[in-house]
């Protein structure tokens, strides 16, 4: 799971779906239709987010600070 990889917490989560400059929808790997959050936590750090929503509730399939797409 990526937000256990790359260590981001509910928190941070929360306030970039709150804060987010770039929202739109887009699919997931498996053709599941999402929402793609782009924006800053409560750090201060870019981070982009997938999120499938659900009935009862959302569920994060992506969540990666910016910077490390940027680095390769």
């Amino acid at each position: 799971m990526a937000t256990r990889k790359h260590r981001i917490g509910i928190a941070r989560i929360i306030a970039v779906m709150e804060n987010a400059d770039v929202v739109k929808p887009t699919m997931t790997k498996r053709g599941e239709p999402g929402t793609f959050y782009q924006g800053y936590d409560n750090r201060g750090r870019e981070i982009e987010l997938i999120v499938v929503e659900g009935e009862d509730y959302d569920l994060v399939v992506h969540a990666m600070p910016v910077d490390y797409r940027r680095r390769k």
